[in-house]
């Protein structure tokens, strides 16, 4: 006994102190983070009882990551929730962990209000992109079709991507959508179409939606409402506080002299933005005033969670209420007589009656408890808030996600009584998720009907007006048989319609849920996607794969053409398979693996009759690995001998499609003296058997940039090609993606996330064991993924990058040893949208070379490679080198030798000396 007590003391004292460091002055690192939140968990589940049996016996399963594979059965959504966020964050903020967002924000949108790079080149690479979806489109049905007949959802759980606000016009009856990472979306047809409303727009999270009171402005909250540590800190996508529309969402400018968000409480170089507070709601007063609900900042204590209004005298926001425990506003409304009421996700309710120019704290016997127990847990995490004529309602979720109360008040939140809820199964376990995600509305057409939803339900409560309490409760959805995506976060009424933004789209019913025959999967012309990566057959590019949040797995079929005579001929998109799926490779055009978050699962798809998917199999079973960063696995595969490589802290190979797995690292020390995880395998196109992976830093080296292995008999055999001795001029930062030269597996590059000027992609020639930094004049941010490729012309490598914002191309003939010409990258952004870019590839389709780029928020996106003229004179000016070779052919005939009798028309050959401005032609 004493044993278990001294270890629970230790698990409060290690709490307590990571609590203290929040909010200490020095910045909170995400290391910092994570410990916070693994406590957090950790004494949550010790608070259960039953739990705290099992885990006194087994006090290993307290480890990290041990805990994580214990609370998947009490607390996993949390747990995943939190890892997904980790994970978008971790490669931006190694190795130091701090926090610097708005500094970071701040370069992102100075960076895009510049011009695109220029190359001093008079043959520029030409692009035409285009969004190739994914689309659900009724392809010849009308608006009325029932969603169970849509073509292309061939899983039962079919999803778009993530919707965090709807929003109908004050004075008509559009509807707004913004969606977590997709931007800003409006339909004037009920939610048949959308059009989208990005082009003003330099980041594309939207939190939230708001008008003026006279309907001629629009205001939008940036940034990511529903992912994060919970509610209390960052965002996985950029934010840059709030925008005003004066033209209906074409034209958007930044409040606070249109320059930046600011708030007091920092120097120049680090104002506090709403990049680092993040927006949960944001409301126009009776007055006009502009409030928002934040969530807590970690830089500095003079910057809180609370309630913060914009001042339009000096174009400031003023905090007006610091809510009590750092506890983030998860809610705030304006009630009918001006009265605004806001909830803290500990339950707090605050009241203002002057147009939020100060707040005071709603005492009622009828609210839960809001104290912290002897752990120091909340027994809230999340409230909700409606107002419907003189009435208002108030929903409060527990820490576990269960449903704890409901209370109504009609004296605009002075008082509240209890609204008894009879159904077990709705108190117990009917909402799912609620603690993370929360939709609840009122019926504007019977303010005693009421709407409410978590992950996995949307019910129908119906109150007496009489006595108080609900009358009857209605489950309005179920998995399969009436399926509406899970995690919903948020409801919108047009007329007698009822519309649901979840993290599948949009959803509606026209009758208050009664005729489920009238519910829509609403995601015509509606393209947000948030994909982790994307593939192409590369037998046939015509067949592309791809792996997303949330919404599972992705195919499309360039052709949609019979090819088999025992199956029908696809639709072009086909949603496959649900679940958060972060790679997804390619087998046939029946066929492909999927690697699963947050636990490495590998799932084998294949294709049957009538194009229905199903599971093979659950592979990987026999790895037991786990790593810190979940969602960090790496799966590619050898198409040459059609092997498998996964990547978790070890290197893993199968033969056997998943079968069975090899470790082939364990006798490495320099690979096992640390838990980090692989973050890049890459194979070598044509010659495959050369491979190499990456791993972050080393504790037992002296310095801790990446380390890379190389092997050259298909992973057999595993060689290190780092020599801790030798400056190998790569950085201590995330190395986020490997690129091999088709041709010459000792030629590769290595591109870097994070915020290090002038370090973000290194070249090597000599197999990894030097590196040279070719990334010039590439802006300061992260770089997601490389695509190499080569042209029919010559043997030149050409690479193009993707990062948090835009699109980049260089070639090797900008790179050579020796130049110090500054503007080696161009720009090849112009027509794509201002979203994260996670992966790239070139595919070559008939004659024309195709660029690929899947993208956290807005689908995939492809161009055709315009390559410069074949004959332009082009021509490159470069301070110090002696001269520079471009030749380019009129034909594809003259790929090497231009003399070969094969080769047709005339090629011009430039010489570029700097020191002599000369320019020799010869002709051939």
């Amino acid at each position: 006994m004493k044993k278990v007590l001294l270890f629970f003391l230790l698990v409060l004292f290690a709490y307590n102190f990571a609590s203290a460091q929040k909010k200490s002055k020095q910045p909170l690192t995400l290391e910092q983070v994570k410990t916070d939140f693994i406590w957090k968990m950790r004494k949550e589940l010790y608070s259960n009882e039953t739990i705290r049996r099992r885990l006194n016996k087994h006090p290993k399963r307290f480890q990290y990551p041990a805990l994580e594979r214990f609370a998947l059965v009490h607390k996993k959504e949390t747990i995943y929730d939190f890892l997904k966020w980790y994970n978008m964050m971790k490669p931006r903020l190694y190795p130091s962990g701090e926090f610097k967002t708005a500094i970071q924000a701040k370069k992102l949108l100075t960076y895009n209000d510049t011009p695109a790079l220029k190359m001093l080149n008079d043959c520029d690479i030409s692009v035409s992109w285009e969004n190739i979806g994914p689309f659900f489109k009724q392809s010849g049905a009308d608006t009325n079709t029932d969603a169970s007949n849509v073509d292309y959802h061939t899983t039962p759980y079919p999803g778009i991507g993530r919707v965090k606000i709807l929003k109908k016009h004050p004075s008509n009856n559009t509807l707004y959508l913004g969606a977590s990472g997709g931007g800003l979306w409006k339909s004037t047809d009920n939610g048949v179409t959308w059009a989208e409303l990005n082009s003003g727009l330099s980041i594309l999270g939207i939190s939230d939606i708001a008008f003026s009171n006279d309907a001629t402005k629009m205001y939008l909250a940036t940034g990511d409402a529903s992912r994060g540590a919970g509610n209390i800190i960052g965002t996985s996508v950029y934010s840059e506080g709030v925008l005003v529309s004066e033209d209906d969402g074409n034209t958007w400018q930044r409040l606070a002299t249109n320059v930046t968000w600011e708030i007091p409480g920092g120097t120049d170089e680090e104002l506090i933005q709403a990049a680092l507070l993040k927006i949960n709601r944001l409301i126009v007063a009776s007055n006009g005033d502009l409030l928002i609900g934040t969530s807590e900042n970690f830089l500095t204590d003079e910057v809180d969670s609370g309630i913060w209004k914009y001042n339009t005298t000096n174009n400031r926001w003023e905090i007006k209420q610091i809510t009590a425990d750092a506890q983030a506003i998860v809610d705030m409304e304006v009630l009918n007589d001006g009265t605004i009421l806001a909830a803290a996700e500990n339950g707090k309710i605050y009241r203002s009656t002057n147009n939020g120019d100060s707040f005071s704290l709603v005492s009622s016997s009828n609210l839960p408890n809001t104290s912290a127990d002897s752990n120091g847990l909340f027994p809230i995490s999340r409230v909700g808030i409606e107002t419907q004529e003189n009435i208002t309602y108030l929903v409060f979720i527990q820490q576990s996600g269960e449903f704890r109360r409901l209370v109504k008040s009609v004296d605009s939140g002075s008082s509240f009584e209890i609204v008894t809820i009879p159904n077990d199964n709705f108190t117990d376990t009917g909402l799912g998720r609620a603690d993370i995600r929360l939709g609840f509305t009122i019926n504007p057409n019977n303010s005693e009907e009421l709407y409410i939803s978590g992950s996995e339900a949307i019910w129908k409560i119906t109150v007496s007006g009489s006595t108080g309490d609900a009358i009857s409760l209605t489950n309005l959805n179920s998995w399969e048989a009436n399926y509406v995506h899970p995690d919903v976060h948020h409801f919108e009424w047009i007329g007698t319609s009822l519309f649901v933004g979840h993290d599948g789209g949009v959803s509606r019913t026209d009758d208050y849920g009664a005729n489920w025959t009238k519910w829509y999967e609403l995601t015509t012309d509606l393209c947000i996607s948030e994909f982790y990566s994307a593939a192409s057959l590369p037998s046939d590019p015509n067949i592309l794969y791809g792996g997303t949040h949330d919404c599972g797995v992705f195919k499309y079929d360039f052709d949609a053409v019979q090819l088999d005579s025992d199956l029908d001929a696809p639709p072009q998109w086909t949603n496959i398979k649900e679940g958060d799926m972060t790679s997804v490779i390619p087998v046939s055009r029946h066929e492909a693996f999927a690697l699963y978050f947050p636990d490495g699962q590998v799932f084998r798809l294949s294709q049957t009759a009538d194009w229905n998917w199903s599971d093979l199999s659950t592979i990987a079973s026999s790895i037991e690995e786990t790593s810190e960063d979940g969602i960090k696995f790496t799966l590619v595969r050898n198409y040459t001998d059609n092997a498998l490589f996964i990547g978790h802290e070890n290197l893993f190979k199968s033969t056997d499609q998943g079968a069975s797995w090899v470790n082939k690292t364990m006798t490495i020390p320099a690979i096992n003296d640390n838990n980090n995880p692989i973050t890049a395998i890459e194979l070598c196109a044509n010659a495959p058997q050369n491979m190499y992976f990456a791993k972050q830093g080393h504790s037992n080296f002296t310095v801790s940039e990446p380390f890379i292995f190389k092997s050259t008999n298909g992973g057999d055999v595993s060689t290190t090609v780092y020599n801790p001795s030798i400056n190998t001029g790569l950085p201590n930062l995330y190395l986020n993606r490997l690129a091999i030269h088709p041709n010459n597996p000792n030629k590769l590059w290595a591109v870097f996330s994070g915020y290090e000027d002038g370090k973000k992609v290194y070249q090597s020639e000599d197999g990894g064991t030097t590196w040279r930094n070719i990334s010039a004049n590439l802006p300061n941010l992260p770089i997601n993924a490389i695509a190499v490729f080569l042209t029919d012309v010559d043997a030149t490598a050409h690479l193009v990058i993707g990062s948090d914002l835009g699109v980049y191309y260089t070639n090797e003939t900008y790179h050579k040893t020796g130049c110090n010409e500054p503007n080696k990258w161009v720009s090849i952004s112009d027509g794509f949208p201002n979203a994260i870019v996670q992966d790239l590839e070139v595919v070559a389709v008939g004659t024309e070379r195709k660029l690929r780029a899947a993208t956290f928020g807005r689908g995939i996106w492809e161009t055709t490679l315009t390559m410069p003229e074949e004959g332009c004179t082009c021509y490159v000016a470069i301070d110090d080198c002696l001269a520079i070779e471009e030749t380019f052919y009129q034909t594809n005939n003259c790929i090497e030798d231009p003399s070969n009798d094969n080769c047709v028309g005339a090629y011009y050959n430039i010489l570029v000396d700097p020191l002599n401005v000369d320019l020799t032609f010869s002709y051939g």
